[in-house]
This record gives C-alpha cells, structure tokens and sequence, in this order.
C-alpha cells in the first residue's frame, strides 16, 4: 500500500481509499460502510420476498436488515485476524455454505419444528442411536470451551467456525432421521438434542453480534 494512503477498505470487491485531510477517510469509510448496507439489505430483501411474496412492511425490513449485518459480520468474524480478504455481497448472503445468513436460517428451521411439535417433555435419558445425533450432542456440549478458547485468544472465527460445523452436523441429521414422525422416547429426545442446539447457535450469534430470528 502507498503511503500517501491514510487509510483503505475493501468492501464489494472494490477498494475503497479515503483521500488526504482531516476526517477524510472517516467519510469515506462511512460512505462505503452506508453503500454496502443498501446493497446488502436490497440482495436481503429480494430473497426474502422469493421465500415469502406476501410478507410487506416492518417484518420484511426487520428480517432484511438483519439478514443483510448478519452477512457482513459473519464474513469479518469468521477470517483470520491476519488474513486479508475479499468481501463479496452476494455470496456472503447465501442461505447455505459458511455464511451468517445459513446459521439464522439453521436457527429458524429449528425453532419450525419445536413450534410444530407442540407439547413436549424433555426425557432424563436421552435415546439416540445414530452416530451424528451423538456427534452434535458432543459438539454441544464443547460451546462453553469453544466461547472460553474464542475470548482468550481474541479470535472470534473460533467460535463462528464451530457454529458452522455444528449447523452443517445438524443439516446432515435433517436428511438421515425424523423427528416429527419418529415413535417415543426417540421423538423426544430428538427435539431436546434440537433444542439444545437451538439455545447453543442462538447465544452464539449473539456473542457474534448477529440478530436471530425465528423465521426466514
């Protein structure tokens, strides 16, 4: 980099430079930042209405403001606290892969079913027999280590990366066994394992500073 640059940043694969003089490159910095949001919100809010026509009004700008934030700091988070990189929009806003949209939308899918299985108890056992329900058990359980080992180390892509693999064993689980339709005590501790995988993805986008929601 030049060093006649005062400071520089990379938003939409465009290199953003601020110009020389005082509180320059504060200005050009918010200007990218507000131009980056709008096209972030406006890519949010189209996907939004491919999914839902009929949804209009707050709820549709709610979801795409936080869809559009959850984009972008996913992205920065989920990168090396070293490692230089390219921030692309459109990708970033995609629903699967390792993205901050694909955690809220693994968030509300979950939150679906435990809405859709009504009146439930969680057992004091529980009865899994498939090895992935297992392994997301065992990745529950390792939040509190993950979020200890994240703040220590000042890197939050230690946790965003345990949240996508958490989320992508969930996904995995999805397509290998029911849960709606399973017999007892298996359906009730399928829903406490989702649950619990609810609570765990939900308090960790928060900590990420990205907003849940309960429908995508």
């Amino acid at each position: 980099m030049s060093e006649n640059r005062d400071d520089a940043a990379m938003a939409g694969g465009r290199d953003v430079t601020a110009a020389a003089g005082p509180g320059s490159a504060e200005r050009e910095l918010r200007a990218a930042f507000d131009d980056l949001m709008d096209e972030l919100q406006n890519l949010a809010r189209e996907k939004i209405r491919e999914r839902f026509p009929d949804l209009h009004g707050e709820e549709l700008e709610h979801r795409a403001i936080a869809i559009g934030l959850a984009a972008m700091t996913f992205h920065f988070l989920s990168v090396g606290k070293d490692t230089e990189t390219l921030f692309d929009p459109e990708s970033s806003l995609a629903f699967e892969g390792k993205t901050g949209p694909y955690l809220q939308y693994a968030y509300a899918r979950v939150s679906s079913i435990l809405r859709k299985a009504g009146d439930w108890q969680a057992p004091e056992e529980l009865a899994l027999a498939e090895d992935v329900e297992w392994r997301i058990v065992s990745q529950v359980m390792l939040f509190p280590a993950v979020v200890a080992d994240a703040a220590e180390s000042y890197d939050p892509m230690r946790l965003s990366s345990y949240l996508i693999e958490l989320a992508q064993l969930v996904n995995t689980f999805y397509h290998d066994c029911p849960v709606l339709q399973s017999d007892e005590p298996v359906r009730s501790s399928r829903l406490a394992m989702l649950a619990a995988f609810r609570t765990v993805v939900g308090n960790g986008l928060r900590l990420l500073g990205i907003t849940v929601l309960e429908e995508m």
